[in-house]
């Protein structure tokens, strides 16, 4: 085992929302008359809100340590905005909420009821349940320091499954985008669902409270704990565009909206639209942010004409490759969130659509197995009006 993971400069913050009256974060089990009797999370409408610094999986750790005592908070991703009054209650909307747009250091992976091998006992040894629950994840996760936290239901059902809460720590800001583009790269490699991505949302509730037993044996008085590792940091590789455009299109359709001209057979390796995407960023061939962002604005609506691009999708599409870019000479969080911004880029293709939207229109279109016309020699005007005269006095 390292040295105690040494503390550093706040890098990020955790929201922490307070359930108001008498509701509550967490689930409740009661004895009655001998039957256990289980009673749901009801944290009601409105809410008041901690904001809490962080700067690494310590910092996170212990303050997820402190709220497993207080029944009424829970963590949610999403930051609450500036004009809003911090001592005032609020609802749990995202338009209240939103998650920040440079991303989050930290995440909470949940595992929901995973099935586990007769050799795990979560009694005997919860962190080994836990490694085993981490080994299915990829190679960036592995001897990456931890904290666990056993679900509320955990030992009052089945125990055949497992199901718990890791959170880790990112050596960069990561979006929730980007975390469901990943989440559903490694469903779609388990072929089940392994990682639920219901809480990479804005407001989606992160419960952190132990659940409280009236009556009942706690099956766990030990329900949670900090695993350090050789590092501290996961590496996590930015997704592909093909990975996000499978999550917008899949939001797309949730909402009931067709898909639209955006797809993985417009940005194949090799296009141009796909060229001034790479650029963005600082990586070593990145181009910085602003005028890649205009060239792959203009590249695509110059391809596929106004009525092939969908202005909201594009958005999200070059928004999401933004926060997914390397940042290394732009520290100022700032002016990364103003280049993934609607502010910036709605007007980007607002302009190309002036500019560019009818190109694609005037470019010929062959059909295939049809050669296509050939053009005679040019004539000088002189010859080409003698020409006619005859052709015309011919037929008249």
């Amino acid at each position: 085992m390292k040295n105690p993971i040494q503390f550093s400069t706040q890098k990020d913050n955790v929201t922490v929302l307070i359930c108001a009256g008498g509701k509550s974060a967490t689930k409740k089990f009661i004895n009655n008359k001998g039957n256990i009797t289980k009673i749901g999370y009801d944290a009601g409408l409105f809410f008041g809100v901690m904001t809490k610094p962080v700067s690494n999986i310590a910092d996170l750790s212990g303050i997820l340590t402190v709220l497993e005592s207080i029944p009424k908070a829970f963590i949610i991703r999403g930051e609450l905005l500036a004009h809003f009054d911090k001592a005032a209650e609020h609802r749990r909307l995202k338009d209240i909420f939103p998650s920040p747009l440079t991303g989050r250091y930290w995440v909470l992976i949940d595992f929901d009821k995973i099935k586990v091998p007769d050799y795990i006992s979560l009694q005997r040894d919860p962190v080994a349940a836990m490694e085993y629950l981490i080994s299915l994840l990829s190679a960036e996760f592995q001897n990456v320091s931890y904290h666990w936290q056993l679900s509320s239901s955990a030992g009052m059902s089945d125990t055949n499954t497992l199901s718990a809460h890791i959170w880790f720590w990112f050596s960069r800001p990561v979006t929730d985008l980007e975390l469901r583009a990943w989440a559903k790269s490694v469903n779609d490699r388990a072929k089940y669902k392994l990682v639920d991505s219901a809480l990479f949302r804005d407001v989606q509730p992160h419960y952190t409270a132990a659940p409280i037993f009236k009556d009942v044996t706690n099956p766990f008085p030990v329900r949670s704990g900090l695993v350090v590792k050789s590092g501290d940091e996961v590496v996590l590789r930015a997704p592909s565009i093909a990975q996000v455009i499978k999550v917008i299109d899949a939001k797309k359709t949730a909402h009931g909206l067709t898909k639209h001209h955006i797809s993985n057979d417009n940005i194949t390796h090799g296009t141009k639209f796909d060229m001034h995407l790479s650029c963005i960023g600082d990586h070593t061939d990145g181009e910085g942010f602003h005028e890649p962002i205009i060239r792959a604005i203009a590249s695509y609506v110059a391809s596929n004409g106004r009525d092939g691009t969908d202005p909201e999708q594009l958005y999200s599409l070059v928004s999401a490759r933004v926060m997914c870019a390397d940042r290394s000479q732009h520290p100022d969080n700032a002016y990364i969130e103003h280049m993934a911004s609607r502010a910036h880029i709605m007007p980007a293709i607002k302009t190309a659509m002036l500019k560019f939207g009818d190109s694609a229109r005037k470019k010929s279109r062959l059909i295939a197995g049809i050669a296509p016309p050939k053009r005679g020699k040019r004539l000088m005007v002189n010859i080409a009006y003698e020409t006619l005269e005859n052709i015309i006095s011919r037929w008249c």
